[in-house]
């Protein structure tokens, strides 16, 4: 997990040096403002995805219970994250509007809120299935795979489709798609891996 997470720091810094790139000023404010945002959400991602990893080890052998953990872990998660991210899609301008009073500022980070923040409750279909993997003794698999999935497929995408077209939504896209592919290869693991059969 802390390799993963690591590689997807250093992504993002390049992710911001490739945003400067378009307008110096007011897209790397507009990163700036959903990084605060973006922070908690994130957070709340992060800590249910370590908590089914300590939860699922501790009950391994339970197979009601692990079972059980899992299936709360996901629903708790895609809720919340809905519960604090919806509002803040549909009132984007009022709390943009905390951060900056300049409109292409504003203008750009509704853009990072539309492209990316609207789509972060998929990352829970990943992180807690990934969790699931390390309490079950799997730990390299669903570091790999977010490598993969999260990374190295956003590389490929700045280096070819952002390449030919070079806008910021185009570049914002590679995050959600990074995602859905991420949820694919771990879904794949854990079917391979068939930690439900350990619990």
């Amino acid at each position: 997990m802390a390799l993963s997470s690591m590689l997807q720091q250093l992504f993002n810094a390049a992710d911001t040096a490739i945003v400067g790139l378009f307008d110096t000023s007011s897209s790397l404010a507009a990163v700036g403002t959903n990084g605060k945002i973006i922070a908690l959400i994130v957070a709340l991602s992060s800590g249910l995805s370590v908590g089914v990893n300590v939860l699922v080890a501790q009950q391994i052998g339970q197979l009601y219970r692990c079972r059980k953990i899992l299936r709360i872990c996901l629903v708790f998660s895609i809720v919340s994250s809905l519960i604090l991210i919806e509002p803040l899609v549909i009132f984007r301008n009022f709390f943009v509007g905390f951060f900056s009073a300049d409109q292409t500022v504003i203008q750009n980070a509704c853009l990072r809120i539309l492209c990316i923040l609207f789509f972060e409750p998929l990352c829970n279909l990943y992180e807690i299935p990934a969790g699931v993997l390390r309490g079950t003794g799997h730990s390299l698999y669903p570091a790999v795979a977010t490598i993969i999935g999260t990374c190295c497929f956003r590389i490929v995408w700045i280096c070819t489709v952002f390449r030919h077209y070079h806008q910021l939504n185009i570049l914002y896209y590679a995050f959600p798609i990074s995602w859905v592919l991420t949820i694919i290869l771990i879904t794949i693991g854990f079917i391979a891996k068939k930690p439900d059969k350990t619990f």
